[in-house]
């Protein structure tokens, strides 16, 4: 119990650091909080166009009141002062290959302890020319985890992040009065009865409907 005060008091310290820096570099509204039960299982999905996404999700998390266990790239975890970090998140490693099976383990079994899993199913940030209509190419890791254990689905799309902290670069960029930055997001609220009836492939092209959808109407809008 301990524990896990301690990982929600990190998690909401690193959310309102988030939350103040952002203050200095875009503009951004959450939206509403959906009604989540306690220890409610939720699998969110989330498009990655920036390193910008993690900051993100922390303030949009703190002011949701959730710790969603965030699936990252294992090799961020053999990076010292990083893999403290993740570790103090409670992250989980996604490994690749043969080793794949060990990620969606400690998934599934994250939610059936009620846990809340967030995962960027690209894998990886993705250029502008690699976005075929708005989205990379999605891996399938988010369709074997729900297709062996359907849980409530949030699809998470954002937009503008890339504008602030391109790929490839350390410093987010400034900008101010009528260029300064604004972030948009939209939120697909999908119930488990309606997860647990798609297929594997199903979960893959809802997925990616969704993404497209709402990422057009947002890059329309800015």
């Amino acid at each position: 119990m301990s524990q896990r005060r301690g990982r929600e008091r990190f998690y909401r310290l690193l959310g309102l650091g988030a939350h103040f820096a952002a203050a200095c570099l875009y503009d951004f509204t959450p939206p509403a909080r959906p009604h989540v039960r306690r220890r409610e299982p939720i699998f969110i999905v989330a498009n990655h166009r920036s390193m910008l996404d993690t900051a993100l999700g922390l303030d949009l998390f703190r002011s949701w009141g959730i710790a969603p266990r965030l699936v990252v790239n294992s090799k961020y975890f053999h990076t010292a002062l990083v893999s403290q970090g993740l570790r103090l998140l409670d992250c989980i490693p996604a490994y690749r290959g043969v080793d794949r099976a060990r990620t969606f383990d400690v998934i599934t079994r994250s939610l059936d302890q009620g846990r809340i899993v967030l995962m960027m199913p690209e894998g990886r940030v993705t250029l502008h020319t690699e976005r075929e209509d708005g989205i990379g190419a999605l891996r399938d890791g988010a369709g074997v985890v729900l297709a062996k254990r359907p849980s409530r689905l949030l699809i998470i799309s954002v937009t503008g992040t890339d504008a602030v902290l391109p790929c490839g670069t350390v410093f987010p960029r400034l900008r101010f009065g009528r260029s300064r930055s604004h972030i948009r997001m939209h939120v697909d609220d999908i119930s488990v009865d309606t997860v647990a009836s798609w297929s594997h492939s199903e979960i893959m092209d809802r997925i990616r409907d969704h993404f497209v959808a709402a990422l057009q109407r947002l890059d329309a809008a800015d």
